[in-house]
């Protein structure tokens, strides 16, 4: 049996900064919330991040959590068949959703 979904937020992080990742690396990457259009995040909340186009397609999102009401922590992967390539320096926008 699966569990009842008591609370649900959304909206939208950005990144700063940028980081060099080599093919087949992942890096951790801190997303801060800018809006949830339902309520507070909290470290309860699992997570769901996904790219907009902002995001180069040779990276992926691998993993994604919650460390406070205005942080989500992300590990990027830039895939093995891509070479050496640098995540924007400009704030990458992405949406998340998490739930409890």
């Amino acid at each position: 049996a699966g569990s009842i979904i008591t609370n649900m937020v959304f909206g939208y992080c950005n990144t700063a900064g940028s980081a060099t990742v080599a093919a087949s690396s992942t890096v951790a990457v801190a997303c801060t919330v800018v809006t949830d259009g339902s309520g507070t995040l909290s470290t309860s909340h699992r997570v769901f991040v996904t790219a907009t186009t902002s995001l180069a397609s040779n990276f992926i999102i691998q993993a994604a959590s919650s460390t406070s009401a205005t942080n989500i922590n992300l590990m990027i992967t830039n895939l093995p068949t891509a070479s050496t390539a640098t995540l924007s320096a400009t704030p990458l926008s992405l949406n998340f959703f998490g739930i409890y």
